[in-house]
């Protein structure tokens, strides 16, 4: 599904505004499994394992101070 999004957005065939929402939606979707992920290694039973298996927390995405100027696009 990502794919086909990308793709559309590359031919022009999704807005900025649409593009702007998708990215939205892919972050959030992106923390929410990061959260879970951390949670889950942290509880037990699995901190058990995760520990020496080497699994350890991971960071939330977090945009660049430049990623919020909007960029110029023309076509």
């Amino acid at each position: 599904m990502i794919q086909r999004l990308l793709a559309r957005i590359l031919q022009g065939g999704i807005s900025t505004n649409k593009t702007v929402w998708i990215v939205a939606i892919a972050r959030k979707d992106y923390n929410e499994s990061v959260q879970a992920y951390n949670t889950s290694i942290r509880s037990l039973p699995t901190s058990i394992i995760a520990g020496p298996m080497g699994f350890g927390p991971k960071e939330y995405f977090k945009s660049d101070e430049g990623a919020k100027q909007v960029p110029q696009v023309k076509f």
